[in-house]
């Protein structure tokens, strides 16, 4: 599908993570991801790698890009664990119960805060979780029932795509699962991409107008539609959880490609 906006006028790239620079939960770089950011960098277009992911902080990510060979900098990502705990010291969270990695909980100790195991907390904080259990969703709908407990998440994902092919529940899946069970009227506020927060610190890292910047991702309904919304133009590959059936509606990418090397040959073709 052909650009409406002129290749010249992209000064800037927000490159999701997942399903665009790597594959699956072992973060397996796709072939042509170090050469695609080699290629930015040597073209001068300024990127942000930028990620839902909360299993692993930016700097954790960063390493495990470069130990594939994928040349990104902490620096260059933006990640909910950027956002999360400005907010909780904002508004006064200190124990929270946390649906999510053991990785998550550790980050959030080493910055102080009490992450509980029991009802009796100041929010549930709802994040990718592959070993969900009946006790975790009985402990989180106590807590905000019970004890008036926030419910925040990490991001607003609705599904994420495992290793074997098959998908499973995201973030904001298990926030409106919750917020029906218990009957939550608050507003729920997320850490990640779309999230207000999230998109200000984001643009306030690029200099260029976001009517000059473009979106890459495999994600059509939080990523693209989100961001088109922005302003941004719309790249979406069809490399991660979403396939070129998915696109409809009001769902529209301007481009639709199958690899990095197509999306380098785009960038350049004129």
């Amino acid at each position: 599908m052909e650009s409406e906006v002129p290749i010249k006028n992209i000064k800037g790239l927000l490159v999701d993570l997942d399903g665009v620079l790597i594959q699956g939960k072992g973060m397996t770089p796709f072939p042509d991801a170090a050469d695609f950011i080699e290629f930015l960098k040597d073209a001068g277009i300024v990127f942000r790698v930028v990620t839902n992911n909360s299993t692993k902080t930016p700097g954790g990510i960063a390493r495990r890009l470069q130990e594939n060979g994928i040349p990104v900098g902490e620096e260059e990502i933006v990640s909910p664990l950027v956002i999360c705990p400005r907010v909780f010291e904002e508004q006064g969270v200190e124990r929270i119960f946390v649906m999510g990695t053991e990785g998550l909980k550790e980050a959030l100790s080493e910055k102080g805060f009490s992450v509980k195991t029991d009802p009796a907390v100041d929010a549930v904080l709802v994040a990718q979780d592959r070993t969900l259990h009946f006790e975790e969703i009985k402990t989180a709908m106590t807590a905000i029932r019970r004890y008036r407990a926030r419910l925040f998440a990490m991001n607003d994902n609705r599904a994420i795509l495992d290793d074997d092919g098959m998908l499973f529940a995201g973030a904001g899946a298990i926030c409106r699962l919750l917020t029906y069970a218990t009957d939550y009227h608050n507003h729920v506020v997320h850490f990640g991409k779309m999230g207000e927060l999230y998109n200000k610190v984001l643009f306030q890292q690029f200099r260029q107008e976001k009517k000059t910047l473009a979106v890459v991702s495999d994600d059509l309904y939080t990523d693209i539609k989100g961001f088109q919304r922005e302003g941004l133009l719309g790249i979406f590959l069809t490399t991660g959880k979403c396939r070129k059936e998915d696109v409809g509606g009001d769902t529209k990418p301007e481009v639709i490609l199958d690899s990095l090397t197509e999306l380098v040959a785009f960038l350049t073709s004129g």
